[in-house]
């Protein structure tokens, strides 16, 4: 499950699926390729680097933090796994 920083649950991941608070199917991922949830590949994982579909670097992971393309800290997701950052990162951010 995913929160915001009041504690409001705001999604969460069913297998490869990532829902919304309300139970909607925001997209997937499978393997290093991530998906909406009409099918189009919105992006894609490449070490710590983390891609749009068309191949323009959006961000990336280091440890907890989670920085924007410019290299600007956007972030924390502590305690949390790097799938679970990775899909925090698209879908919530």
């Amino acid at each position: 499950r995913f929160h915001d920083s009041a504690g409001r649950q705001i999604g969460r991941m069913d297998g490869q699926h990532v829902h919304d608070s309300a139970g909607r199917q925001l997209g997937r991922i499978e393997g290093d390729r991530i998906y909406n949830a009409s099918g189009n590949q919105m992006g894609r994982i490449e070490g710590d680097r983390l891609y749009s579909a068309s191949g323009t670097m959006m961000g990336r992971l280091d440890g907890e933090r989670i920085y924007d393309g410019s290299g600007h800290l956007i972030g924390r997701a502590e305690g949390l796994r790097r799938m679970q950052r990775v899909v925090y990162f698209y879908f919530f951010m």
